[in-house]
């Protein structure tokens, strides 16, 4: 069973495909596969997991965890973090309420994060 803050959990396979996965563990990580974690900023243990287990440089996780947003992106010591604002396409929103992802990705591993569902990264999954 997946981790309570992680919305969606896929192991990548280099050919735009991607299996869904229940749990990852040190396996996954051992093989070298890249695994992309989508985490709901809203669940409370979505921020206990970045700051405990992600093991991720500061910068990073200042910026995944931080209240407001602005679109812009910066390369760290280990990876790219993307800041991306969209329409809000969420059913009974006002599409001007812009909704916000953002992306840290490393050689082997992608952690996107929201507070409020991104259609998109749905649309991605469906795909």
């Amino acid at each position: 069973m997946p981790l309570k803050p992680f919305v969606h959990q896929f192991v990548l396979n280099g050919d735009k495909t991607g299996e869904q996965i229940e749990t990852v563990d040190s396996l996954s990580l051992e093989r070298h596969e890249t695994v992309w974690l989508h985490i709901d900023l809203t669940d409370p243990q979505a921020l206990a997991w970045l700051e405990k287990d992600a093991n991720l440089e500061s910068a990073a996780l200042n910026s995944l965890t931080a209240e407001e947003t602005r679109p812009r992106s910066y390369k760290g010591k280990n990876g790219l973090m993307v800041v991306l604002r969209g329409v809000n396409l969420n059913p009974g929103h006002d599409p001007e309420d812009m909704v916000a992802i953002r992306i840290w990705i490393e050689e082997n591993r992608v952690i996107s994060v929201r507070r409020r569902p991104v259609v998109s990264v749905e649309d991605i999954i469906e795909d």
